[in-house]
């Protein structure tokens, strides 16, 4: 028989290779996508489109079946423009992922046996050796908004709700365009880094990201949360993996952290002048992206090594398997 799979999300990077998994195993696929979004024509053949705005509370009423399971991976995660209003990126960070996640799990409230919510690792604070119940405060936007939506998670789940909270690391692999800025300059021999790039950064090679999701689906517990990380590695590590694949010698140049950290505050104390915020190449850059790209920031995976998850695809094949995606698709 097949299982019924309820997903947002799947128009996106992890959710599109999630989508193709699904549908490759044979799930009876239904997705849930913004209305006017031109990427569900990429969805898999078969697949059900509901076309809904889950900011806004009852879009989904009268809209759902029932699902052996429910994934929200739908998220936002940058600027959508170059320049906004002084708390516009705030209030969308909270509007599209923690309203947002709030009505779709009341939405699904008595229609599946197994929902898994996609958090992230912004939710859990920056530093080293941090666990699930750790208590530390996010600190950008984005985790802000995540920290919003487990916590409504947690009151749905104490509702009925048979919620299963993952924190998955920052995702590469084939199909990613986020990093390809990086590869580009590590082609040339460059590593734009803030400081000397020893500090270890909390990674996850989407291959190693969807085993644990079928893991956890399996054998995770209602109401737990869940790192989904890769072997800790420093970030000149991983660029030191791409160089390789490259074939090519990286410099030791980088970006000392009080120049950038200067930059970045001068460019805060305009934003509070001007009452508007600025997001060069449309990413969120403050004080709070210095501090997260700067400091060691690794994730305890003992609770999923615990459920028997095995990192099946180490850091230089991952690199490699992406790099070959870039080439493969013109990028590179």
């Amino acid at each position: 028989m097949k299982r019924s799979v309820l997903l947002t999300g799947a128009t996106g990077f992890i959710g599109g290779r999630l989508a193709a998994a699904l549908a490759a195993e044979g799930a009876e696929l239904t997705c849930v996508v913004k209305p006017g979004d031109k990427g569900a024509a990429g969805l898999p053949p078969g697949a059900k489109v509901i076309e809904a705005d889950l900011a806004r509370k009852g879009s989904l009423l009268g809209r759902l079946s029932s699902y052996d399971t429910v994934y929200h991976l739908a998220s936002f995660t940058r600027p959508l423009s170059y320049l906004c209003g002084y708390r516009a990126l705030e209030e969308a960070y909270f509007r599209n992922n923690a309203e947002a996640a709030r009505h779709f799990g009341e939405a699904c409230l008595g229609r599946t046996g197994r929902f898994i919510f996609f958090s992230s690792i912004a939710a859990a604070g920056v530093g080293a050796g941090i666990r699930e119940d750790d208590t530390r405060p996010p600190i950008t936007a984005y985790g802000r908004s995540k920290r919003r939506a487990e916590e409504f998670m947690d009151a749905l789940c104490a509702g009925g709700l048979p919620a299963v909270t993952v924190r998955p690391g920052t995702v590469y692999g084939p199909g990613n365009t986020s990093m390809l800025v990086l590869f580009r300059f590590i082609r040339l021999g460059h590593l734009p880094s803030i400081g000397p790039g020893r500090n270890r950064v909390p990674l996850c090679y989407v291959g190693n990201l969807l085993d644990a999701l079928e893991l956890l689906r399996e054998k995770g517990r209602t109401g737990e949360k869940y790192f989904i990380v890769d072997e800790p590695a420093s970030l000149r590590e991983f660029a030191g993996h791409i160089a390789a694949a490259f074939g090519t010698r990286l410099s030791g140049l980088y970006v000392p952290k009080g120049l950038f950290a200067f930059g970045i505050r001068t460019k805060e104390l305009a934003e509070a002048a001007l009452r508007a915020r600025i997001n060069p190449f449309r990413m969120d850059l403050n004080s709070a992206a210095v501090t997260a790209g700067s400091t060691d920031w690794t994730c305890s995976r003992e609770k999923l090594l615990a459920l028997g998850f095995r990192q099946r695809t180490a850091m230089p094949e991952a690199v490699a398997s992406t790099l070959r995606w870039y080439r493969e698709a013109g990028l590179l």
